[in-house]
């Protein structure tokens, strides 16, 4: 029979056509059977017509086999295949088998194919119809270790064999061997048979003997990408120096392991040296010369200097190729300069270093770690894309607990994001869940990370707790630093270099040596901010000067409020698009000096700031953000009656009447907008009428339009009387802009407020007219939407849907979701009298959308109420 008949009818069997759609897929202890042909690349490469051929007889040998014996095909990686099976004899009876066809098929000439083959038992994850995870890892290293018609397995396999190996088949000892970039060594076996081959070249693992690294007690999990550059950058000669820097407990020592194992190219080996007790350059000599195995030559009698050894221990060097692994280098960073010395003279040498601190040397190749991953998107389906969930699972069931992943997924996401993924706080937080559930520890850590703490006999002192954490790095900093760091830590998030700079007096080199030390770390945008846990504890420090914390609060209030003042006047320019965007990425600063200035009934920076503040919100309109504005906005009500339940009582302060009345227009606006209540607001109509009595200012100004925003306070002809009024106010106190908002807002309320006293067209028209001229787009956004309202109503269609989808391009542009939905909404009812029904359904679509993400339940049940109507128009 030649190949092509043969694979037909292999091919035409029916265990050939029972696929792994079929069959059920193995979970929990699964056998991996691994296959891969010998040399398949160079025999493409030689006769591709042959080896085509070729493959096609084995691929449908396999196939067909592993069916037969319920092995689960679920991965073919070109010409290699992936199988799971639920019992291991099973498994090996398929792989036995499997290599019996393929040494007697009747392959073509020159097309004789040798395939390897790996069993590797343990526990499974699973993602999707795939299987992720270490044990697939060993396996695929296991495979790649042995030669063309051999079978390897691990011990695990073994003991679920030794008891019962089928007749005719032995298991052969191989010994302990180190796999490629797995530090755990792995003892390995061979399936032999009377008639398939015996003998093999050594198995293709690491040389135990050149590799002299701790063993980590767990596995490995997460920072493949660290791995990868770390092992790329040291197979240049060029990269000899690479400083992995990262905070205390982040899982520099464990990654610089894991790293330094997969390399293989130093001939003379990888040494580990830890440096966690020198304290001098001498203690630094020793413990290298130690780690190599290397003993200094001194006369007797004769004191030793530390010169005399460095360069005793340089010349040992000098001949050889190796990888020094120096952990904790923090400790002596003052030695940084022997570590030039070892690149100038030992030119075979490459150092990889693990330091809280960067060495700062011309030659280093600096690699910042943080947090482990802790995307929660897929927690509940395959933990494996989380490896800090990982860490927390494997330290729970070293523990005996074992989680259900589906119940506890989304406090396990909140555990592993509230200490942003940190190695070290995700084992002490998974300790404690012999005390309490995963919730009320996610709970505890939000409002006291400090507690976590592990009494793990093995560890040192410096990492039982994030304080003892903390408490070392805080002692390698100096007094000065100490100082700017504890200043620094009253930014609320990210802060800009130019704000740094201004509120602390802090300099540029400080915060750079900050950076150096892990404790700080840049952000696109010229910004700053603490690693992730640190901020907290540096905080505590501030709070504990009282005097210092005061003075910080308030330079950050005074430098704050004039800052937003300055882009108060850009949100009301052309230029108000890149003013929202810096006030968004500041926005935690300007509440919080907000807080400061209502803490002091500073008046005087208040009268500057809150209309900032205000137009902000308004012109930003996130409704999550406004519920921020709203308590804001009470505490200041309450700084003004100074009492907790008083409601509207006029300020005893007669020049900040009209702040007050600006505070509480703003306060009725945005709690109207939450869907929320306050007892301390007045009826809208008692706020007109204090208001009106008021001396004319800007800030009344202010608070007449905000107001009048969303209410109908007025009858007959008082909206008349009101616009004459507010224009006569921006005309003597205010600008072009005040007098363009005036108009929209006066529009409003007689449009929208459903008094029509016919004065809206005229005033969209007019404020069109300001804006445009100013060049302020949201200012004609707003005007557009009220003249297509009013053209919609009129029955000029398509004039009312050309002015509200220019309007809804600029909002878009902003991102002003909230005016998105209105004006969408506008459009949907313009697009159906035009009987554009498709379009008018997405924009439905769209709003539903949104409404779901704020959970609008009301907007939903409406948006679905509107969609049925347009669906039944079609």
């Amino acid at each position: 029979m030649d190949c092509t008949s043969a694979d037909a009818e292999i091919t035409s069997s029916p265990g050939y056509r029972k696929t792994a759609a079929h069959q059920v897929k193995p979970s929990g202890t699964v056998t991996f059977l691994f296959t891969d042909i010998e040399g398949s690349t160079g025999m493409w490469e030689k006769d591709a017509h042959v080896m085509a051929s070729s493959f096609a007889l084995q691929e449908a040998i396999t196939r067909r086999v592993m069916a037969q014996h319920g092995g689960y095909i679920y991965k073919m990686i070109g010409d290699a295949f992936q199988v799971a099976f639920t019992s291991a004899t099973d498994a090996l009876h398929a792989a036995v088998e499997t290599q019996h066809r393929l040494l007697h098929a009747p392959w073509p000439k020159g097309g004789e194919l040798r395939v390897r083959m790996s069993l590797h038992t343990g526990i499974t994850e699973e993602r999707g119809d795939d299987y992720v995870g270490p044990t697939l890892n060993r396996a695929a290293r296991l495979l790649a270790a042995g030669y063309g018609g051999q079978i390897l397995m691990n011990e695990t396999t073994y003991a679920l064999l030794q008891e019962q190996t089928p007749t005719g088949l032995s298991l052969k000892d191989l010994g302990v061997h180190h796999l490629k970039d797995l530090l755990q060594p792995e003892h390995i076996y061979q399936v032999e048979t009377d008639d398939l081959s015996h003998e093999f070249p050594p198995l293709k693992t690491v040389d135990l003997s050149r590799v002299h690294l701790p063993v980590p007690g767990t596995p490995f999990l997460g920072r493949e990408y660290e791995i990868e550059t770390i092992q790329n950058l040291l197979q240049d000669a060029s990269h000899r120096l690479i400083t992995i820097t990262g905070a205390g407990g982040c899982g520099k020592t464990r990654l610089a392991i894991q790293a330094a194992g997969g390399c293989q190219q130093f001939i003379d080996g990888v040494y580990f040296v830890d440096l966690v007790q020198a304290r001098s350059m001498e203690e630094v000599l020793f413990a290298i010369a130690s780690a190599i195995k290397f003993s200094f030559l001194l006369p007797e009698k004769t004191t030793r200097t530390v010169p005399e050894i460095k360069s005793q221990l340089l010349n040992a060097l000098s001949g050889k190729h190796i990888l020094l692994l120096l952990d904790n280098f923090e400790h002596v960073i003052s030695c940084a300069h022997l570590v030039q010395e070892i690149i100038n003279i030992a030119s075979h040498v490459s150092l990889l270093i693990t330091s809280r601190e960067r060495l700062n040397l011309q030659a280093e190749w600096v690699i910042p770690l943080e947090g482990l991953v802790c995307d929660e998107t897929h927690l509940g389906k395959s933990p494996i894309d989380n490896p800090a969930a990982m860490l927390f699972l494997q330290t729970a069931q070293r523990a005996g607990i074992h989680l259900d992943i589906q119940r506890e997924g989304e406090s396990i996401a909140r555990i592993c994001r509230e200490v942003a993924g940190h190695p070290l706080a995700v084992e002490m937080a998974a300790s404690w869940l012999r005390a309490m559930p995963c919730e009320l520890i996610a709970e505890i850590i939000h409002h006291d990370v400090a507690f976590l703490s592990l009494n793990w006999q093995e560890i040192p002192d410096r990492h039982r707790s994030l304080q003892a954490v903390f408490d070392y790095s805080w002692n390698l900093l100096s007094p000065e630093e100490r100082a700017a760091c504890a200043q620094l830590s009253y930014f609320q998030a990210s802060f800009r270099r130019e704000a740094a700079l201004a509120i602390t007096q802090v300099s540029i080199s400080t915060i750079v040596s900050l950076m150096d030390q892990s404790i700080l770390k840049s952000v696109p945008g010229d910004r700053f901010t603490f690693h992730p846990l640190i901020r907290q504890f540096v905080l505590n420090h501030l709070e504990a000067n009282p005097s210092l914390a005061q003075a910080v609060a308030l330079r950050h209030a005074d430098y704050f409020s004039s800052w937003l003042y300055q882009h108060f006047l850009r949100l009301k320019g052309p230029d108000y698009s890149s003013a929202l965007a810096a006030i968004r990425a500041d926005i935690h600063e300007a509440l919080a000096a907000h807080h400061t200035l209502a803490a002091h009934h500073n008046g005087k920076q208040l009268r500057l700031s809150l209309p900032g503040l205000i137009l902000f919100h308004e012109m930003d309109d996130r409704r999550l953000a406004l519920s921020n504005m709203v308590g804001l906005l009470e505490e200041l009500l309450v700084s003004f009656s100074g009492k907790a339940d008083e409601k509207f009582v006029l300020s005893t302060r007669a020049d900040d009447a009209d702040l007050h009345a600006l505070v509480i227009a703003a306060l009725q606006h945005f709690v109207s907008r939450t869907g929320k209540s306050s007892r301390l607001l007045p009826v809208p109509e008692k706020l007109i009428d204090w208001t009106l009595q008021l001396p004319d200012s800007l800030l009344k100004g202010y608070a007449f339009l905000i107001g009048c925003i969303g209410q109908a306070p007025f009858k007959g002809g008082s909206l008349t009387a009101l616009y004459q009024r507010c224009i006569q106010i921006f005309q003597e106190f205010g600008d072009a802009w005040d007098l363009g908002i005036t108009n929209v807002i006066c529009g409003d309320v007689d449009t929208f407020g459903g008094l029509n006293e016919g004065v809206g067209h005229s005033c969209y028209q007019q404020g069109l007219e300001i804006f445009t001229r100013m060049g302020n787009d949201w200012g004609r956004a707003l005007c557009l939407l009220g003249l297509a309202e009013w053209a919609w109503r009129q029955g000029s269609l398509e004039q009312a849907y050309t002015m509200a989808q220019e309007s809804l391009t600029i909002f878009t542009v902003m991102e002003n979701l909230e005016r998105m939905l209105m004006t969408r909404w506008l459009l949907s009812s313009i697009l159906e009298e035009l009987q554009r029904l498709d379009e008018a359904c997405e924009m439905i679509k769209a709003n539903l959308n949104y409404l779901s993400e704020v959970n609008d339940h009301e907007g939903i049940v409406k948006c679905k109420q509107r969609l049925a109507h347009l669906q039944t128009m079609r």
